[in-house]
């Protein structure tokens, strides 16, 4: 679990502290204190040899920095450790610039990391907007082409039922030829399969997908020219091109 920045102060504090002979109970004083500056020079006067009890009064009263200073003045002061201050007035320096050195980092890397956290979550943002945008446009795409396919169908339907009724209204005019009865009622019943023609034909190829647009049209093109239904039944296949289609007609063609 990731420490906070002022509990890695603190470790880096207790650690100086266990380095230059701090007793333990002393130590654990330290622990309890909240802020760092307090618990700094709590720690130097321990160095300086004030005793547990001092200490302990310190920590528990709300005193400052400035207070603990001048506490730690007078007692030094009055006693013969006086010698070697300034040497450890120069190693507390040392340990304060160490502490700022610890905070200036750990400052640097929580705001790293919250730039590259920040970073990656526009990342992803910015990629599910993609995403998002990629599909309407396909779902666009495929209505626009739907609607086409409606139309086409609509207007192909249009054009082959007015075909058939163009042929139903020539086979009606004219005047009765007795001679010609005969014909006229062949006629009726060609009428009549070639309209059974259409509508299978309809069902068979134009409606659905498994063709594509060009192989509708060419098989169009070949019921227009006269081929059955069940003639196209023998190359009117997915599978295959229009070209492929083509030879598949004219080889039948041939036998």
């Amino acid at each position: 679990m990731d420490l906070s920045q002022e509990e890695r102060v603190m470790q880096h504090q207790i650690a100086i502290a266990e380095a230059m002979k701090v007793k333990p109970e002393i130590l654990q004083i330290l622990q309890k204190v909240g802020k760092w500056e307090i618990r700094e020079w709590l720690y130097i006067c321990a160095v300086d040899g004030m005793d547990y009890e001092q200490i302990r009064q310190l920590a528990e009263k709300s005193v400052t920095v400035a207070d603990i200073r001048e506490i730690r003045r007078k007692r030094l002061t009055d006693n013969q450790l006086v010698t070697g201050l300034h040497a450890l007035e120069e190693e507390v320096r040392t340990a304060c610039q160490e502490n700022k050195s610890v905070r200036a980092v750990i400052e640097k890397k929580l705001i790293q990391e919250r730039e590259k956290q920040e970073k990656e979550y526009e990342q992803k943002l910015e990629a599910q907007e993609h995403l998002m945008s990629e599909q309407r446009k396909t779902i666009l795409d495929m209505k626009k082409q739907l609607q086409e396919a409606r139309k086409e169908l609509v207007s192909l339907r249009d054009k082959t039922d007015g075909e058939l009724k163009e042929t139903e209204s020539a086979g009606t005019e004219g005047t009765f030829n007795p001679k010609s009865e005969k014909q006229g009622i062949r006629n009726f019943f060609a009428r009549k399969k070639r309209k059974g023609e259409i509508k299978k034909f309809i069902e068979s190829y134009l409606q659905g997908d498994q063709l594509s647009e060009e192989q509708k049209e060419y098989l169009l093109s070949c019921f227009e020219a006269g081929e059955s239904v069940s003639e196209m039944e023998k190359y009117a296949v997915p599978g295959l091109s229009v070209a492929q289609m083509e030879r598949i007609r004219k080889l039948k063609g041939r036998r």
